[in-house]
């Protein structure tokens, strides 16, 4: 048996007034038919007990699904025997108290809540007859055994309401509007065959609604009604779907308002609600339930009218309300309706003043339409309503129909429109007050206006299809349309108005085809008339548009048309080995712009001299001058030397190229044309080459020294220098190397087992022009630093000039090489010095010593050491060992695993590629390690240290060091406290701390030391800080070192 539950007021008194307090706590319930009063589960008295008739047990049922269809409810039957489990029971109890019917109790949780006792008063035979005093009396009680009271009686806080009739409510004890508390008046046949309006509303705030498919009318649903019927009294609720009342059948003045709460009157077929005066009758025949909780998918959203003259009111749905025949009242809600008025004076009514779209789809003689408001200031003809106040009211064409605009308030703009879905034209509108009649055309359509191209355009393309703008639609006439060409007064062509080359009837606007078959375009820069004769328009009443003669009422000009002129060169003997030629052709345009989509490879042709065409290529616009360059593929593919010398032609194809209007060049096969002439001219005496200084011989110290000229392709003197030693074993001092001797610009102290080469142009060059020059002399083979740095050379001593030269060393003898090779620049000889240093035929570690010589590129496996001045040192591929002293240095490996280290001077210390060892020294540095996996030392100043790429070793020095290792797992090692250097400074800060990836160590401090400060650490906001040994150690970016952060390995 279902529970029960309290039931709290809905807030609206023709629900409340019907609620008794409790209701089934589920919507699923059960009910049974006992065939014994034991079966029950309750004390009766089983002398009064019958059970019902198959018969009978068949028609309440019916009764059952009468609540089940309009709301949540579903109803299972249970065995008889089961009766006491049931949750209604119905079985005969024709007791002397138990004169009609009456529930045992409401649902109250007991056994016998819920359930009905028919008595003598109820014919068992009726109960199968909706309409009969029988089957009204057990829908009623089965209302009671539901929770439903009657509606004059208070239940607790739930209130009376002594006016709730039949009409409204099953429950009720009142027969008809206006009538008392009482019995029954009403005739039988009369009485309501279903729950009523209120409740319907009421059953569904206990149960919900039907969304049973089979039962609830979920999908489209067309309703009829007979009209021979006697008596038609209900509520019509529908679950859902596009729902119609379709009463076509019916020749009575109907009144169907789709409304929630209102009433269909059919005009007849009424109940008869007081036996004593016939004349009582109900409200109408059928109810329009209220919406459930607002949901407005269970209104109905068509209407049809029969043939009398009926009044049909839609609702806020979108509705379709169609009056067929006898002169309707039509009148839409708020809702997008569709009015169809069919046979008959029709009256489309809008006096409810609802904002809304509607259409109505055949307004025709005889028939009105009423508005709110009385017409302000008339009907406004082609106005789109934008601009609208209340009571003024336009007419315009929406692209498909006519439409009237409505303002209904102060703000403005069109509140209601109607869509006049037919032929009608505003000659057919006649106003009067508030109201539109319908009227015949008798008045002839005006011409308004041209477009596309508008009046008196210029440049106007040759196949135009201009537009005719008319105030009402039109239809084709006999006539036809003349163009005219007023500047050479002649007629180009006409156009008959019924040819398929003028669209647009039945609208507005007509669009005149003038060149359909794209053979007769309009003549170019002609003044063009658009002429017409007395029978080409017609309105759709058939009164025809007045003739035009006029060269001015609508006109424009033709466009001049784009013009073109080629352009080419010949070909030489130079150009004989070129496969592919290039010309270019002007464009121009007087009243327009070339359409630069238009330029492609089909627009020229190139014919060689044995008339054979050449292949175009490639068609390239340049918009700022209006040329096009073309490009065609030399004959044969292989140059000019494998085709036809002589004269080719070029030509212009017609209409390829066009202008914005669409017109095109007009063809030429011999706009341009070029020679091919592969002769070779005679060569000119070259005459006498530059003077070039004799060569000299000298010796210095034993060792010969040999200076050659000669100049390069670019006329520039070259000066060699070939240093040989003197074979004794001894070390040649002041060997000068480039620059006079007196005061050279370059020296070198020369091993007695290395012979020297010194070669370049001998002039100096600028600062700016360094790099350049450097570059375009460094020997076959070596391979540079891919180093963003490199401008910097540029930079370097600007406004003095630089000797630059390729030093190049080779082995001399067969003693090993044990003495450093030094190169010295000089200070005092007023200009700078740039070498590449060519060793690579020296063994690997071969020393070499750099003194004030400021630029410096390094190819070979050697030692460079530095003495005084700045360097910028560069190495290449090999694996060099550098090391600079006094001076801000820029140093520089390249690709090989080198040692790039600094001794003094803040310098810029870069490994490059490869595994590097960089070190710092005694002042502060930039130490990168470039790409592989290197060793990074800082010195005694505050260096700045960045692995890159790679797993990189970090080592801080002294000082306050930071640290950034880069991509890859990093190991940073930390300096602490060293007994040797007790004053010296040790902070260390790492930027990029990888946790999980990069490890830490600190140096001369235990694991066990480590972990203790690691306890003590704190938090700032540039990150984690500790303290251990004397040092002061900063990473920044993470929130706690933890232990596992320590590289143990380093401790092992």
């Amino acid at each position: 048996m279902t529970t029960t539950t309290a039931v709290t007021a809905s807030g609206t008194s023709y629900i409340d007034s019907l609620l008794h307090g409790q209701k089934w706590d589920g919507t699923t319930l059960t009910y049974a038919f006992p065939d014994a009063a034991a079966n029950v589960g309750y004390s009766i008295d089983g002398a009064y007990f019958t059970a019902l008739s198959g018969a009978e047990q068949t028609a309440f049922e019916a009764v059952l699904q009468a609540w089940a269809r309009v709301s949540g409810l579903t109803f299972t039957e249970v065995a008889a025997a089961d009766a006491a489990t049931a949750d209604i029971s119905v079985y005969w109890y024709r007791s002397p108290d138990n004169l009609t019917a009456r529930v045992v109790t409401f649902p109250d949780g007991t056994v016998e809540g819920g359930d009905i006792q028919l008595g003598s008063g109820i014919n068992g035979g009726d109960l199968s007859s909706p309409g009969s005093y029988s089957h009204f009396i057990a829908m009623h009680e089965l209302g009671h055994a539901l929770g439903l009271k009657h509606p004059h009686e208070v239940e607790g806080s739930f209130p009376a309401d002594t006016g709730m009739s039949v009409e409204l409510s099953v429950m009720s004890y009142v027969s008809f509007t206006g009538g008392s508390v009482s019995s029954y008046s009403i005739a039988d046949g009369s009485y309501p065959t279903a729950p009523m309006l209120n409740d319907i509303a009421a059953i569904q705030y206990l149960y919900g609604v039907n969304t049973n498919a089979l039962t609830a009318n979920l999908g489209d649903t067309t309703y009829t009604y007979d009209p021979g019927a006697a008596i038609i009294f209900q509520a019509r609720w529908d679950g859902g779907g596009y729902d119609t009342f379709n009463f076509a059948s019916y020749g009575t003045d109907l009144s169907v308002d789709l409304r929630p709460g209102q009433w269909i009157d059919l005009g007849g077929q009424y109940a008869v609600l007081d036996t004593g005066d016939i004349n009582v009758t109900p409200l109408g025949n059928i109810a329009i339930p209220y919406l459930h909780e607002g949901n407005t998918a269970y209104l109905i959203e068509a209407a049809y009218g029969g043939s009398g003259n009926d009044l049909i009111v839609g609702n806020e749905a979108n509705n379709l309300l169609r009056g067929n025949g006898g002169n309707d009242t039509l009148r839409g809600g708020a809702g997008t309706d569709t009015l169809v008025g069919s046979a008959g004076q029709d009256t489309f009514d809008f006096t409810d003043g609802a904002a809304s779209s509607n259409t109505v789809s055949d307004f025709t003689a005889d028939d009105t339409i009423v508005l709110r408001d009385a017409v302000v200031g008339g009907i406004v003809r082609g106005n789109d309503g934008a601009t609208l106040a209340q009571g003024e009211v336009s007419f315009a064409w929406n692209g498909v129909y006519n439409v009237l605009y409505v303002g209904l308030d102060a703000t403005a703009g069109s509140d209601l429109q109607i869509v006049l879905a037919n032929s009608t034209v505003f000659d057919n509108l006649s106003l009067s007050g508030n109201t539109i009649s319908f009227i015949a055309d008798t008045v002839a359509p005006e011409f308004l206006s041209g477009t596309g191209p508008a009046d008196n355009a210029v440049g106007v393309a040759r196949d135009a299809t201009p537009t005719l703008i008319f105030n009402e639609e039109v239809s084709a006439g006999t006539g036809e349309f003349i163009i005219y060409n007023v500047t050479n007064p002649s007629v180009v062509k006409t156009i008959a108005a019924n040819s398929a080359a003028v669209t647009g009837w039945g609208t507005y606007r007509l669009t005149i085809d003038i060149d359909p078959d794209g053979l007769t375009p309009l003549p170019y820069g002609a003044e063009i008339a658009i002429m017409w004769d007395e029978s080409a328009v017609r309105d759709l009443a058939g009164n025809p548009l007045a003739e035009n003669t006029s060269e001015t009422l609508y006109s424009f000009i033709a466009n001049v048309g784009p013009t073109a002129t080629a352009s080419a060169a010949n070909v030489a003997h130079t150009a004989a080995g070129q496969t592919s030629y290039s010309f270019t052709v002007t464009y121009s345009d007087a009243d327009g712009t070339i359409d630069d989509t238009s330029i492609d490879t089909n627009d020229v042709t190139v014919t060689a001299p044995d008339t054979s065409t050449l292949t175009v290529t490639g068609a390239v616009w340049n918009g700022d001058t209006n040329t096009a360059t073309y490009t065609v593929e030399v004959p044969g593919g292989n140059g000019w030397e494998a085709a036809l010398e002589g004269t080719y032609t070029i030509g212009l194809v017609e209409g390829e190229v066009t202008d914005n209007h669409g017109d095109g060049v007009a063809g030429n096969a011999n706009a341009d044309s070029f020679t091919v002439d592969l002769t070779v001219p005679p060569t000119p005496d070259p005459g006498p080459g530059p003077s070039l200084p004799p060569p000299t011989d000298t010796s210095v110290g034993g060792v010969d020294i040999a200076t050659r000229y000669s100049t390069d392709a670019s006329d520039r003197q070259i000066e060699t220098v070939t240093i040989t030693p003197n074979g004794t074993q001894q070390t040649t001092q002041g060997v000068p190397l480039a620059g006079p001797a007196s005061n050279p610009v370059l020296s070198g102290t020369l091993p007695s087992t290395v012979s020297v080469t010194v070669t370049r142009p001998s002039a100096p060059i600028s600062s700016t022009a360094l790099v350049n020059s450097l570059l375009a002399e460094v020997p076959f083979g070596i391979v540079l630093p891919d180093d963003p740095s490199l401008p910097v050379l540029a930079a370097l001593r600007p406004n003095v000039p630089i000797t630059a030269r390729t030093i190049t060393m080779t082995p001399y003898g067969t003693d090993d090489l044990l003495e450093a090779m030094i190169i010295e620049g000089s200070p005092d000889s007023g200009q700078a010095s740039g070498i590449v240093l060519d060793a690579r035929n020296l063994p690997s570690g071969a020393p070499i010593q750099l003194n004030n010589v400021d630029v410096a590129i390094i190819s070979g496996d050697v030692v460079v050491s530095g003495g005084a001045g700045p360097s910028i040192v560069l190495g290449d591929a090999g694996s060099q060992n550098i090391v600079l002293g006094e001076g801000t240095d820029y140093l520089h490996g390249g690709a090989g695993n080198d040692t790039i280290g600094s001794a003094t001077g803040s310098d810029t210390l870069l490994g490059g590629e490869g595994d590097d060892s960089v070190f710092g020294g005694m002042n502060g540095d930039s130490i990168e390690g470039g790409e592989g996996n290197d060793i990074l030392r800082g010195g005694k100043g505050h260096d700045s240290l960045d692995g890159g790429a790679g797993d990189d070793i970090l080592y801080s020095g002294f000082g306050d060091d930071t640290l950034t290792g880069g991509e890859g797992a990093d190991l940073f090692v930390l300096r602490g406290f060293d007994a040797n250097f007790a004053g010296a400074v040790l902070k260390a800060t790492v930027t990029d701390f990888a946790q999980g990836t990069d490890r830490f160590a600190v140096e001369n401090v235990s694991v066990a030391a480590l972990e203790a400060a690691l306890a003590l650490q704190s938090v700032t906001e540039a990150g984690v800080v500790i303290e251990v040994a004397g040092a002061t150690l900063t990473f920044i970016g993470i929130s706690q070192l933890t232990a596992a952060d320590i590289d143990q390995s380093f401790y092992a």
